[in-house]
């Protein structure tokens, strides 16, 4: 008989709700506790047979998925003042390896984690908080030892990615012949109020509304919109949402918002995803066609420097040759001059080389150069594979001539780029980077990339950069 899920609860993670913790301000979030509890109670009465869990506090890494892979996992308040507040669970590792298979078969990057490669990476063994405090609950709930479980931490991969993730979730749970209920966790907008951990910002409210107006509504089609008005928000849901969205891709049921509350400055959501018999909306293909349509509607607007940098890298890729005849530019461009390459994969950086003046007998070789080099000689990443031709974006930036300056007053990071030197260290930051807005913090960045102190003086040039898509 197949496996199936249950159902699902996706709840928030503040330590403070828990009793031995809070020490009574966590009546400040009597809704909260009340809807966990609801929560809890309801995943018990679905007597499931195990548990998938995930939040984003786990052990992060950027290029892959990663679940625990121990048979006994241990954690506890004490970080939190509350030592005494321990669970031991024990985990479901024949359905921990149903997950990574499908992950294999759908190209989804999960590694499993034991406890040598968590001393390895120098990783805590302990489960962090955003697992324990609905499990805290739950195990409230069944007054009786938990389910086994599957834990898996998040990624640095896109958002839809992790939409994909919760689908082969799903998958697997099918192929276990399991009944599996979902627990997914994040608390939502960070920057509520002027003491909440990210601070205010006046705009982060509209990232809780539209979570909140989302599941209410069952209109999962809207999650990638979520990922614009999550910048201001300083939130750890989104990605734990995505999850919980694709674990019930195709599934008939609805969500339902049992509270939603922000006594410190945080969101704090919780709702629940009932599943019934037959079929319902699926999104994940819709998702990834649209994700590419916008790829090849951008590249049909592509200037011509960008077009000699996407042939040479296909071509490199493709054979580990660049054509003997490159494109010409137009006149207009210099005829020799520093460029860099920038190649992005589904919004991410996937790689970046440059030059910062002119190396070669043109600009246009220049160009091709680069693109190769930040194809697959860029030290933070894997040479790019010829699977991933079709998915990538390109930009190239044409660097006007180094101007030596005297203070960082005479910066403007959406104007200038930055080049930092202090003996044979040089460290160069392009103008017009997203979160990069202001002098100082400029500098600060540049220095690091050339290993120099943020104390160590510098001498300074700045640049006028011309961007083409």
């Amino acid at each position: 008989m197949p496996g199936h899920i249950v159902g699902g609860w996706f709840s928030p993670h503040p330590p403070i709700i828990i009793p031995a913790v809070g020490r009574g301000e966590e009546k400040l979030a009597a809704a909260t506790v009340r809807s966990m509890q609801q929560a809890a109670q309801a995943i018990v009465e679905q007597k499931p047979d195990a548990i998938v869990i995930f939040g984003p506090h786990g052990p992060l890494f950027g290029d892959s998925f990663t679940l625990e892979a121990e048979p006994v996992l241990r954690g506890s308040f004490a970080a939190f003042g509350a030592p005494e507040e321990q669970l031991t669970v024990a985990c479901d590792l024949d359905l921990t390896a149903a997950i990574i298979k499908e992950c294999v078969a759908r190209q989804l990057p999960l590694a499993g984690l034991t406890a040598r490669l968590k001393e390895r990476f120098r990783l805590s063994a302990q489960l962090d908080h955003g697992v324990l405090i609905p499990l805290w609950f739950l195990r409230a709930a069944s007054q009786s030892a938990l389910p086994p479980l599957v834990i898996i931490n998040m990624a640095g991969l896109p958002l839809l990615e992790h939409y994909a993730l919760g689908k082969a979730i799903q998958q697997a749970v099918q192929v276990s012949g399991k009944r599996v209920a979902i627990i997914g966790s994040g608390d939502l907008s960070h920057c509520l109020s002027d003491k909440a951990p990210g601070g205010y910002h006046q705009e982060a409210h509209r990232f809780d509304e539209a979570v909140a107006e989302l599941l209410r509504s069952q209109q999962v089609q809207g999650l990638p919109t979520l990922e614009e008005l999550a910048g201001v928000a300083g939130e750890c849901g989104l990605r734990p949402l995505a999850v919980f969205l694709g674990c019930f891709d195709g599934l008939a049921g609805e969500h339902q918002v049992l509270s939603y509350e922000a006594p410190w400055g945080v969101g704090y959501l919780v709702a629940t995803r009932q599943v019934v018999a037959g079929a319902g909306p699926s999104y994940l293909d819709k998702f990834l066609a649209e994700r590419q349509e916008a790829i090849e509607e951008q590249r049909a607007g592509e200037s011509q420097p960008v077009q000699l940098a996407r042939l040479v890298v296909e071509s490199y890729v493709r054979t580990g040759r660049i054509p003997k005849q490159l494109p010409k530019l137009p006149t207009e461009l210099p005829p020799r001059a520093g460029a860099f390459v920038t190649i992005h994969k589904y919004g991410q950086l996937r790689g970046c080389i440059g030059t910062t003046e002119a190396t070669r007998p043109t600009l246009a070789e220049e160009i091709a150069r680069n693109a190769v080099s930040a194809a697959s000689d860029d030290p933070r990443f894997e040479p790019i594979g010829k699977e991933e031709l079709p998915h990538l974006v390109y930009s190239v930036d044409v660097l006007g001539e180094a101007e030596l300056i005297t203070s960082e007053q005479q910066l403007d990071p959406r104007v200038y780029g930055v080049i930092v030197e202090r003996g044979m260290r040089r460290g160069l930051l392009l103008p017009d980077l997203p979160g990069i807005d202001t002098a100082e913090a400029q500098v600060t960045l540049a220095k690091r990339k050339a290993g120099i102190s943020p104390r160590q003086t510098v001498t300074l040039y700045r640049f006028r950069v011309t961007r083409y898509h």
